[in-house]
Formats: C-alpha cells, sequence, structure tokens
C-alpha cells in the first residue's frame, strides 16, 4: 500500500493481484534475458524437425503431455526428434511414457545440462515447446526467442505477455491434439519464421538494456514527482 508502483513479471500475475487486493495499482514489468543469452553461435545450424524442451521433469510442466503430443507426430513423421533437458522426479516416469507410446528412440533426455548447452540446445532446434499447467513469466521462452527459435507454448499465463503470432504459436493447456498440430504446422511453416527477426525483437523487448532503460524510466518518473 505504500508503494509508489507495483510490477508483476507478466500481465497475467498482474490481473491477478489487481484482482486479489481489489486494485489496479499492478503493472506489467518482464524479466530480463540472461546476458549468456544476448550473444548468438552463427556456427550452429538448425536440424530439421528437432524439438527441445528445458525445465524440471515435475507435472506441473506438463512433459507428459508433450510427448504425447510428439508421439501422435512421430506416427507420421518418423524423421522428428524430441530433446528434453532437466531433472526431477518424473523422469523416470517419462522415459516409461515414451516407451509405451513407441517413440524412445526418437525422445532424448539429457539430464541436467549447463546454461551454454541450454543455448545451443536451442539454437539448434526447429522449434522450442513449453507444455507447462502455470508459468508466472517463462524465462525459458525468452531465451529460445533471443536464438531466433520459433517456440510452441501452452496458454498458461506467463508467455501470452511474450510470445507473438510472428514468433510461435499458442496451444490450450492439456491438449494434445493441438500440441501435436502445432508442432505439424511449424514443420510446415517454418520457413515463414524469420529467425533473426524473431530474436531482435526477443532482444529490444528482453535484454538487459531493455530491462535498464525501462526501470530507470520508472524510477525517474517518481523521483521527478
Amino acid at each position: 500500500k505504500a508503494s509508489a508502483y507495483n510490477m508483476a513479471a507478466s500481465q497475467d500475475l498482474a490481473d491477478l493481484l489487481n484482482k486479489q487486493f481489489s486494485v489496479d495499482d499492478w503493472h506489467y514489468f518482464p524479466n530480463l534475458l540472461d546476458k549468456l543469452f544476448s550473444d548468438k553461435n552463427d556456427t550452429i545450424h538448425v536440424v530439421n524437425k528437432q524439438f527441445c524442451a528445458v525445465g524440471g521433469l515435475v507435472p506441473i510442466k506438463g512433459f507428459d503431455l508433450l510427448i504425447k503430443a510428439f508421439a501422435a507426430l512421430y506416427k507420421d513423421d518418423p524423421e522428428c526428434t524430441l530433446i528434453i533437458a532437466g531433472e526431477g522426479g518424473e523422469r523416470k516416469n517419462l522415459q516409461q511414457l515414451a516407451a509405451s507410446l513407441g517413440v524412445s528412440q526418437a525422445v532424448q533426455f539429457l539430464g541436467a545440462i549447463s546454461r551454454e548447452q541450454v543455448k545451443g540446445l536451442m539454437a539448434s532446434s526447429c522449434c522450442y515447446m513449453l507444455s507447462s499447467h502455470i508459468e508466472t513469466f517463462g524465462v525459458v521462452v525468452i531465451e529460445a526467442l533471443s536464438q531466433g527459435t520459433p517456440v510452441i507454448s501452452t496458454r498458461c499465463g506467463g508467455p501470452e505477455s511474450i510470445l507473438t503470432l510472428e514468433d510461435g504459436v499458442f496451444v490450450p493447456i492439456n491438449s494434445v491434439e493441438a500440441m501435436a498440430d502445432a508442432m505439424i504446422y511449424i514443420i510446415n511453416n517454418e520457413h515463414n519464421y524469420d529467425r533473426e527477426q524473431i530474436r531482435q525483437r526477443c532482444l529490444a523487448e528482453f535484454s538487459e538494456a531493455a530491462f535498464i532503460k525501462g526501470m530507470v524510466e520508472i524510477y525517474q518518473s517518481f523521483i521527478d514527482k
């Protein structure tokens, strides 16, 4: 109540907080992109039909949905691959799910990898997948976009403040069919996504320079008052 300005990491979270406190004081101000991702390695080549995802292997991240959607895609296009990076209690269950769906040979679990390796994985993939049930922001989305990689994301809160139609595709939460259709769409329309423009749009909004500029402007407006 005593603050001059309240910031939330996504418009969805700002709306929730305004509703929770019956106010109109919360404003969207995004998280910033890790400086590591501001640079792009131009020697990395995109692997055709390679999809990737990064995150903790926990139920809220919806990796089971992703594997089921991938299995539907793989049935008609066995050249596709899915690489999942991250650790968590669901790893064994997810590996068993991939086996039961007959896609173990096309789904790779990398386990925990370094930030540099995450960057390389995103840069080499034709599409980044976010299958979460809820995200207050979605840092992995801006990390993928910073490498020029289109994103398929569930409408889980945070990404709605990040992703545009020029950058990727939204799908409903818990819809295997919609996610599989989106993956097919990306494969068929990959040439329509300008990876350099995706990267530049991301840097313009989420880079460290953009974050500092926006924050200074907010501070300055209240100092001036």
